[in-house]
């Protein structure tokens, strides 16, 4: 540290000024959060969309045969980054092909550790299902047996010819997600203090609904399908005061009022204290703590979708016991979403590696919320065929008996 660099002497001219220092010290503190305190800080779910996006994969250059060998060769790296990453190609190569693999297709987790075969039947004692787009759901479903499926919605999904991914009726039940981006860049939020904004929000949801009630034509073992949503309730500088949060509460009670809900069961979904969004990772204020949503529910009766993620990260920022959480909201839940999650923002991780201790959630679920229907949601699960659906049933299975 120095006061002048053109004061006599070597160790002035490659010293700080106190400006540089002050900004040295300033970037030290900015990569003390980036990092996190022990243990590590976990991927972000913004960090896992952006690393799809943005970084890079292994892709097969040419046609290869199940069995063949996979050579140096046959390997190109390109983006997206939807596979196995550049820096595995040496636990790649040699490896002999498990499955066809057609050129310009990407290379997944199971071409180095092994298929992750689906089951024709997995035994649980409540419904069990996986989340599909329409794109994959006759493909997901091949040669296994699941209670419900649960479509997963964007927002152009509104606009499709239905007839074009299914083709009469389907002898399974039926759950929807509602989309939370919209065209324009619109995240639904029917919390939102800008009337305009509010409205927007009602009737991108109203869109949803009579989209779901085309869906259930093709689905007609299902009365009346649960609906999947997030209601909003963010706010990017930062956690709201309480007034302000029950005066969310209450935009979200009448903006409901304005949807007509007569066709579907609504589940509004629990959620995480720092959700992503696209563009950034925000501070969300509803449906976050227990004690608010089960008065929202005790005085609305609204049910909820409990997302066991997205709650074991919010019992590890407020300092609250999941297990006690999930009890206290049972009576009000009709949909379960099962997967893993660590620390306040670690929601992308493998299930069986977070936080959450699923014999102990099994106990509880069976106690307090028999026969409610789940889905692993696990992040990119449809990716490689489904394996990582496969894998958390499995898991599951043996963590639930």
């Amino acid at each position: 540290l120095t006061t002048d660099r053109s004061l006599e002497g070597n160790d002035h001219s490659v010293s700080l000024l106190p400006q540089e220092f002050e900004s040295m010290v300033t970037e030290i503190r900015l990569l003390e959060q980036a990092l996190g305190a022990p243990p590590a800080r976990q991927v972000t779910q913004g960090e896992l969309v952006n690393r799809e996006v943005l970084a890079k994969s292994l892709f097969a250059l040419r046609d290869i045969t199940a069995g063949e060998t996979i050579r140096s060769s046959d390997i190109a790296v390109r983006s997206p980054g939807m596979g196995i990453q550049p820096n595995r190609i040496e636990e790649l190569i040699g490896k002999k092909a498990n499955r066809n693999i057609a050129a310009g297709k990407v290379f997944f987790e199971s071409d180095i550790t092994g298929v992750q075969k689906r089951k024709e039947i997995y035994k649980f004692n409540r419904p069990v299902g996986i989340p599909v787009r329409y794109h994959d759901y006759n493909r997901l479903l091949s040669g296994v047996r699941l209670d419900f499926v649960e479509f997963h919605l964007s927002y152009r999904d509104l606009d499709i010819d239905l007839s074009e991914h299914l083709e009469g009726e389907q002898d399974i039940g039926l759950v929807v997600h509602a989309p939370e981006l919209f065209a324009g860049d619109h995240l639904l939020d029917l919390a939102s203090l800008d009337a305009q904004y509010r409205n927007h929000s009602i009737a991108e949801l109203q869109r949803v609904v009579h989209h779901v009630r085309s869906l259930k034509h093709y689905f007609p073992t299902t009365e009346k399908p649960v609906l999947v949503l997030n209601c909003g309730g963010w706010n990017t500088r930062g956690f709201d005061d309480e007034a302000l949060r029950l005066r969310k509460y209450e935009l979200v009670e009448k903006a409901l009022e304005e949807v007509d809900l007569e066709h579907v069961r609504l589940a509004i979904q629990t959620m995480p204290p720092f959700p992503w969004h696209f563009g950034g990772q925000s501070h969300h204020n509803l449906f976050v703590r227990s004690a608010e949503i089960i008065e929202f529910s005790e005085r609305t009766g609204h049910k909820l979708c409990l997302d066991i993620s997205h709650t074991m990260m919010a019992c590890n920022y407020y300092d609250d016991d999941l297990y006690q959480f999930v009890e206290s909201i049972a009576p009000h839940v009709v949909h379960l979403h099962i997967v893993d999650a660590k620390g306040s923002d670690g929601e992308g991780v493998q299930i069986g590696r977070g936080d959450v201790d699923f014999r102990r959630l099994g106990q509880v679920l069976d106690k307090y919320s028999p026969d409610v229907p789940f889905v692993p949601e696990v992040w990119q699960g449809h990716n490689d065929d489904g394996a990582g659906f496969w894998q958390a049933l499995d898991f599951l299975e043996r963590k639930f008996q």
